[in-house]
């Protein structure tokens, strides 16, 4: 037999490029099975590995130019040259960290030379690195990590409290890349020590029946009720984000189901797109599997991912309280033009076992199993539960899409994870980390509010422009360590910067999350988004709770009584605040009282007695109010049925 026929074959019906992503893969998963059951490397040799691996999958799925199918041969496909030589370029470095690797592991930082291979290898990487990030993360990304290597730059030509002394060539090359300082950084080390394989698992549990078993609990749950699709829009998108652990993903999985779905009931394209946006954001908040985020959060403060897991779940389960309230309240609000849908929904009994896979990564995690070891785990039961699939079981080639499927969405997790050690080596290296810790300090001094608004109002613009680990990451370099000379935990100061760094997805002027649900919809961006932020009120809210009274948070509360009146009192609030803003309380409220019951809201939610007592007490006399008038009346109220 003629193998190079054959060979040849194969590239001419699947494409050079797709041979390359499936040569690469499987590469990749060589390289993290080697890691995982023969032995780990030093940092400064597999998170370089890892990160080639990551963007040469990155490049080839974003070209720089695709021809369209069935085009003809252009003068464009020249640029495909540039594809060909940063791959070239990331093989090179890939070769200088592996035959360099002896002489970085153990020199000696900022005292040893600097040859002119490293600076080569670190422009290159630098180079590298950009291209991957604007083609996949776009331009605003690019420019943020632009702006701070200027200011790394010119440091000494800079007024006040930017002004330091610079840096040079050996020095800039020494902190970003022959370091881990700067893009091979801790960020990096947690894709390649666990990320890698619950990206996988999340990607293998979605494709093989656990993704439509959770959505279609989503629906079942709500068949029927008040605002049935809207209610299947927000749990269908929580249990799904337990697994996804990502705004955009979420909404494009849940979103494409469910967004048309509230559209045929009855609701406006925003309310639609607005209502998904925010219970897909939520999905970055609920364990088990939280936002990549998350992960990287437990590694920098050196506990275990089950401890953020755990505290995060009251604030969790009280947002997505929030919004399943808040959209029975809108479809009773608009019943007059709300129609029953009937959704025809497989039985759910004879799949429940497709959750399995859940219970064991959970179960592996409480254990004390290793993050790597609980992910796998979780992926081998997925396995073996697929034959028990019947008619509809996974072939070997849907299994190994599904894992480059992963390995796509990995890679997009790479990028910003590396990139964002740019950033991090310039803030750390310059001092600005400690001199904007000083300033929030003096700020926050007498009043500690003042500074959370400081911080929250910066992770909100970070997260606007950023992806979520590279917003929170920033975040965590500039507000992390003053917020704790305030007085707050690592783990709530952390909490509260990661909270705001995802609720910038549905924060306009930029809220990706909120455009990609409007797209979805066919709804105004705008409208869409300004209607989501006006949701989320209460998820604003929730970080200025467990700051003020870390009760709330499991784990950290050793006092369970004061947890649970927490509970109860946000819960009062979490009612009053959706009754504001839906307008409706047994009947339809005008503009005035909606006011009263947002200040009610906020009084019963702001952690303090007197002001929790007044809220409660006015806010309950109101709801008897209205109760009293809709049973006198006999029928609804004229009132301002509309939103703000």
């Amino acid at each position: 037999m003629n193998f190079t026929a054959v060979g040849w074959n194969v590239v001419k019906k699947a494409g050079l490029r797709r041979c390359l992503i499936v040569i690469f893969t499987v590469g990749f998963i060589l390289f993290q099975g080697y890691l995982a059951f023969i032995r780990p490397l030093h940092p400064l040799l597999q998170s370089p590995l890892h990160w080639v691996f990551g963007l040469i999958v990155a490049f080839l799925y974003y070209p720089i130019y695709k021809r369209p199918e069935g085009a003809e041969w252009g003068r464009k496909d020249c640029l495909v040259i540039i594809d060909i030589l940063l791959i070239l370029g990331l093989l090179f470095c890939a070769y200088y960290f592996v035959s360099q690797s002896g002489r970085l592991i153990n020199r000696f930082a900022y005292l040893d030379p600097i040859y002119p291979v490293d600076f080569v290898t670190g422009f290159l990487t630098i180079l590298i690195v950009l291209e991957a990030t604007r083609r996949v993360l776009g331009w605003n990304l690019v420019i943020f990590v632009f702006i701070f290597m200027v200011y790394l730059w010119m440091g000494p030509y800079l007024p006040g409290i930017l002004r330091h002394r610079g840096t040079n060539l050996a020095r800039f090359t020494e902190i970003m890349v022959i370091g881990t300082d700067g893009i091979f950084g801790l960020p990096l080390a947690v894709s390649v020590s666990f990320m890698f394989h619950f990206i996988i698992f999340g990607a293998m549990f979605a494709d093989m029946g656990g993704g439509n078993l959770l959505t279609d609990i989503g629906f079942s749950v709500s068949k029927g009720a008040a605002g049935g699709p809207a209610k299947a829009a927000v749990v269908a998108s929580s249990l799904f984000g337990t697994v996804s652990g990502s705004t955009t993903a979420n909404v494009m999985a849940t979103g494409v189901v469910t967004i048309p779905m509230m559209k045929r009931a009855g609701y406006p394209a925003h309310e639609a797109g607005a209502i998904e946006a925010v219970a897909s954001t939520g999905g970055q908040i609920m364990p088990p599997i939280m936002g990549v985020a998350a992960f990287i959060m437990a590694e920098i403060l050196g506990v275990t991912y089950l401890s953020v897991c755990i505290a995060a779940t009251i604030p969790a389960v009280i947002y997505f309280l929030s919004i399943f309230i808040l959209v029975t309240f809108l479809a009773k609000r608009n019943q007059a033009r709300q129609v029953t849908l009937s959704i025809n929904i497989p039985p759910i009994l004879p799949r429940l076992f497709l959750l399995l896979p859940m219970f064991v990564l959970m179960y592996c995690i409480i254990s004390g199993y290793s993050m790597q070891r609980s992910a796998m785990l979780a992926m081998a039961t997925v396995l073996l539960l697929n034959p028990f699939r019947g008619k509809n079981r996974a072939r070997a080639r849907d299994i190994f899409e599904s894992v480059m499927r992963g390995i796509k969405n990995l890679s997009s997790v790479i990028i910003p994870t590396s990139v964002i050690g740019i950033v991090i080596g310039s803030v750390t290296s310059t001092g600005l980390a400690n001199r904007m810790a000083s300033a929030l300090e003096v700020l926050g001094s007498s009043y500690l509010v003042i500074a959370l608004l400081f911080a929250m109002v910066g992770c909100l613009l970070l997260g606007m422009a950023l992806p979520t680990v590279a917003a929170y990451l920033t975040a965590n370099i500039l507000f992390g360590m003053p917020l704790m000379r305030l007085g707050l935990s690592p783990l709530i100061a952390n909490l509260f910067l990661f909270y705001f760094g995802i609720f910038a997805h549905i924060t306009p002027p930029v809220c990706l999350g909120s455009f990609a649900a409007a797209g979805l919809a066919g709804a105004n961006s705008w409208k869409t988004g300004f209607t989501a932020f006006f949701y989320c009120t209460v998820g604003f809210l929730i970080p200025y709770v467990f700051v003020f009274n870390p009760n709330l948070l499991l784990g950290i509360s050793t006092n369970y009584l004061e947890t649970a009146y927490l509970i109860a009192v946000l819960s009062c609030g979490t009612v009053f605040l959706c009754t504001a803003i839906s307008g409706w309380l047994f009947i339809p409220l005008r503009m005035y009282e909606r006011f009263i019951m947002g200040a009610a809201a906020i009084g019963t939610i702001v952690p303090e007695r007197l002001s929790t007592i007044s809220g409660l007490i006015v806010g309950l006399v109101f709801i008897i109010i209205c109760y009293s008038r809709k049973k006198w009346s006999g029928k609804n109220v004229p009132g301002d049925p509309s939103p703000a």
